[in-house]
């Protein structure tokens, strides 16, 4: 299993799903702009590369273009009318054919939602902001897609995976 510390307040291991993907998640909590160069040398000691990048909170703006070898990049930025902060990438090995997905959110749905599309699978890279309180209905969006898998910050603590704080969610 392999793991990354760059400062992220959530870190994930290196996983494979069922579809056959090594896919690996990171929350930056800040600027992925220091975090960078540390995620790059961490891909450098892996000996297989991971399929699939998540990455939340990246804080990008449009004038930063980061770019990583091996990889092509889907990003989503947060809106300058919801505040700073937020920001989705995927980063999807350049080897693989896939395509992104137009997640159209119901009105007063305020999650940060970037897809792919590959061989059958909708893969949907999530954050939840802190503030934003998860309802049954949140994900509902989702009905219309099969083969659905969600990875992401949700910000959904809970003292059942070991937080010390409990949302509702």
């Amino acid at each position: 299993m392999y793991g990354l510390t760059c400062g992220c307040r959530i870190v994930e291991p290196l996983f494979q799903l069922n579809n056959g993907f090594h896919n690996f998640t990171m929350e930056c909590s800040g600027s992925i702009f220091k975090k960078w160069l540390e995620l790059k040398k961490y891909l450098s000691t892996l000996e297989h590369l991971p399929d699939f990048i998540y990455i939340q909170e990246s804080h990008l703006t449009p004038k930063y273009r980061p770019s990583l070898t091996h990889y092509c990049l889907i990003r989503k930025d947060r809106p300058p009318s919801r505040g700073k902060g937020g920001g989705l990438i995927v980063c999807v090995k350049s080897s693989l054919d896939f395509s992104e997905i137009d997640v159209n959110l119901p009105v007063g749905n305020n999650l940060e939602v970037l897809g792919v599309s590959i061989h059958g699978f909708s893969i949907f890279n999530v954050y939840n902001h802190p503030s934003n309180i998860l309802h049954s209905t949140t994900f509902d969006f989702l009905s219309t897609f099969a083969k659905v898998i969600q990875c992401g910050d949700f910000n959904a603590h809970h003292g059942m995976w070991g937080s010390k704080c409990m949302h509702e969610q």
